[in-house]
C-alpha cells in the first residue's frame, strides 16, 4: 500500500486534471483540487470520494496570486502539510502570430506562465522533501506553426522548470511534464478563441486525458526531471538543438498539406455534389 499524500492540483475540473484527480483517488491520496469552474470541482470531489480518495476543492483563478496562496494555506492547514503541488492549470490557442492581439497574448502568459509562477510560490515553503510538478507541452521543442504565442508560454514554462531544479537542489523534486496534443477541451477553448482550429489536425498523435495523468502520477512516485509521453517526443529536443532543419522541413511539408486540405475542403463547399 502507497504512502497517503497530500496533494494540490490545479486545474481540476476537467481533462489532464480530472483524470489525474481520479487516479490518485484511487491510491487514497487526499486531493486540494482547484479551477474556477465550481459546480465541476464539486463533479470531481465527489468522483474522487467513490474511488476511495478524499478531495477539498478551492474555486479559484489561477491568475489571482491571492487566491492560490490563501487556498494553498487553507488546504496545508486542514490536512497537516503538503506533499506535491502539480501546476496543471493553462489553454491554448491555435492562431497566427500576427493576429493573435495583445490581449490574447497576455491572457495565455497570464494564465499559463504567471499562474503556474503562483502555484509554485503558494506551494514551495511547504514542500521540502515532496514534489513540484509543472505541466509544459512537446510545442515548447517542436514550435509548429499556428501556435505561435501557445508555444512561446510553454517554453517560458520549461525554462522556469529547468533553472527551478538548481536553485531548489535538496529541498523538493521539480518535474517537467510535457504532454503531446490530447483530448481535453483544450481544443474547444482553442476553436471558441480562435475561431478555427488548424485546418485538417495536429501534427502529432492525440493522447488521452487518462495517458497523461498515468505519467504524471508514475513521475510522483518516482520523479525525474523531464517526462515525455512518447520517445519521438522525447527525440524533439534534441532534433530542435542538432537538426533544426529537419523539424523545419517537416512542418513546412505539414503546413503545405493542410493548406491543400483547406482548400479542397472549400473547393468542395463551394461546388457540392448532386
Amino acid at each position: 500500500m502507497r504512502q497517503v499524500r497530500r496533494i494540490f492540483i490545479t486545474g481540476a475540473s476537467s481533462g489532464i486534471g480530472q483524470a489525474l484527480a481520479l487516479q490518485l483517488a484511487q491510491d487514497g491520496h487526499i486531493l486540494g483540487l482547484a479551477a474556477r469552474r465550481h459546480q465541476k470541482l464539486e463533479a470531481v470531489a465527489a468522483k474522487v470520494k467513490e474511488a476511495g480518495g478524499k478531495a477539498l476543492i478551492y474555486p479559484l483563478d489561477v491568475c489571482d496570486r491571492q487566491a492560490q496562496f490563501t487556498a494553498v494555506q487553507a488546504f496545508v492547514k486542514e490536512v497537516g502539510g503538503l506533499d506535491v503541488a502539480i501546476a496543471n492549470a493553462g489553454f491554448g490557442l491555435t492562431k497566427p502570430i500576427l493576429e493573435t492581439t495583445s490581449e490574447e497574448a497576455h491572457e495565455l502568459f497570464d494564465v499559463n506562465v504567471f499562474g503556474l509562477l503562483n502555484t509554485l510560490q503558494a506551494s514551495a515553503p511547504y514542500l521540502q522533501g515532496g514534489v513540484f510538478v509543472g505541466v509544459s507541452s512537446v510545442v515548447a521543442y517542436a514550435l509548429p506553426t499556428g501556435y505561435g504565442v501557445y508555444s512561446a508560454t510553454k517554453s517560458a514554462v520549461s525554462a522556469l522548470m529547468t533553472i527551478l531544479r538548481r536553485e531548489t537542489e535538496g529541498q523538493f523534486e521539480v518535474v517537467l511534464i510535457n504532454p503531446g496534443e490530447t483530448q481535453t477541451e483544450f481544443w474547444q477553448v482553442a476553436e471558441k478563441r480562435s475561431g478555427e482550429l488548424l485546418p485538417g489536425g495536429s501534427p502529432v498523435p492525440f493522447k488521452t486525458a487518462e495517458t497523461v495523468a498515468a505519467a504524471i502520477v508514475k513521475a510522483i512516485y518516482k520523479p525525474q526531471p523531464s517526462v515525455f509521453m512518447s520517445l519521438s517526443e522525447k527525440l524533439l529536443p534534441l532534433l530542435r538543438g542538432a537538426f533544426p532543419g529537419v523539424l523545419e522541413r517537416h512542418f513546412k511539408q505539414f503546413d503545405r498539406e493542410m493548406k491543400q486540405k483547406k482548400t479542397h475542403k472549400l473547393t468542395s463547399l463551394s461546388h457540392p455534389q448532386a
